[in-house]
């Protein structure tokens, strides 16, 4: 097993160069199983526990993710070898979510991919909305988003509600698929060539693991059937990566239930292009296309050439980011002020002594 069979590049060799850290010592994550991942290198896959520096709750932008660079501490003992991750090579792009609850903490999805298959079923499983997300956190990670839309068997007209899909998500290809008869995969394979990366997300049930197995002719992961109310169940329990008959990866992930934003300032602007394209006619630069005057997307919207749903969602996610970002802020501020104060008490007892 070759470094290079796993995405190993001259961009990679570089930011190892940078870190001063040998090829030797390289690996990238195919398994993520808490504090212990498994890890391709030169010598096979191996598992790996994450160094301390990397476990704590509070770090989890920084704990390793699937399709991640790391640095390997290799250490040996009457038990014999133990392999440590000691640190993570930066990242060239990703995809991260927002964890569930109240918890402002960003989770990543998976590290350094190339496309991201955005998997839904035909039926209830369409949910424009929560696509829009999708495609707003794989821009913001700089990740290729393409929808696919599996048990297309199962559908009326197939070709008429994909056509449907692809109106409403500008900007992203929407191709539609079936596992059991074959259609639409070889489009797909077209794009896993190679040394590519792709990461499937969608909910339980939307046939990501099906798709899986289909793409790589063999029964990679379990699954199983929907439940009777419609909604998944969850087979895949852990990101793992699988290579393909064509060299290329594919990293399944479980259904994500809640999939609260984790972008950065502008990163829905970038799921919604042909509204930032309007906005450069806006009077204000800080435009909330609601009820300021002079505005260039309202226009839009007024002669048709942009979507009204479309505003909607754009207003719907800003809004969101925009409280993430203010929360964000409040933490860091909360954060530097209780170092502060932690300091200056430390001053005020070193001067006592």
């Amino acid at each position: 097993m070759l470094l290079r069979d796993y995405g190993f590049d001259a961009q990679v060799a570089e930011l190892a160069r940078t870190a001063g850290v040998a090829e030797s010592d390289l690996g990238r994550v195919t398994a993520d199983h808490g504090i212990r991942c498994i890890v391709a290198t030169d010598q096979g896959e191996e598992a790996a526990a994450l160094a301390g520096t990397l476990r704590g709750a509070d770090r989890k932008n920084e704990r390793p993710a699937v399709g991640d660079w790391v640095v390997l501490r290799r250490e040996s003992s009457a038990a014999g070898s133990l392999s440590t991750i000691e640190s993570i090579l930066p990242r060239r792009s990703r995809i991260a979510r927002k964890v569930a609850g109240r918890q402002t903490t960003d989770q990543i999805v998976a590290a350094n991919v190339d496309l991201a298959l955005v998997v839904v079923a035909f039926g209830r499983d369409v949910n424009v909305s929560r696509i829009e997300r999708f495609v707003a956190i794989c821009r913001d990670g700089s990740v290729e988003p393409l929808v696919v839309i599996t048990k297309a068997d199962l559908a009326d007209s197939a070709e008429a509600e994909r056509s449907e899909l692809a109106s409403a998500v500008p900007g992203v290809t929407v191709v539609a698929v079936s596992a059991l008869r074959g259609d639409g995969l070889e489009s797909l394979r077209s794009r896993l060539q190679g040394t590519v990366t792709a990461v499937l997300l969608g909910t339980s049930g939307a046939g990501k693991s099906t798709l899986l197995n289909a793409l790589s002719g063999s029964t990679q992961q379990a699954t199983q059937a929907v439940r009777e109310d419609g909604k998944g169940r969850h087979t895949t329990t852990a990101r793992t990566m699988f290579r393909l008959p064509s060299g290329a990866m594919i990293i399944d992930t479980p259904g994500i239930r809640e999939l609260g934003l984790a972008t950065e300032e502008g990163g829905v602007d970038q799921a919604f292009d042909e509204i930032a394209s309007y906005a450069a006619n806006c009077r204000f630069s800080d435009c909330t296309h609601a009820n300021e005057p002079g505005c260039g997307v309202r226009d839009a919207v007024k002669a048709g050439a942009i979507d009204r749903a479309r505003l909607e969602a754009w207003q719907a996610l800003r809004a969101e980011e925009r409280s993430r970002q203010a929360e964000s802020l409040e933490r860091r501020r909360t954060t530097e002020r209780v170092r502060s104060r932690a300091l200056r008490r430390k001053y005020r007892d070193d001067g006592r002594d």
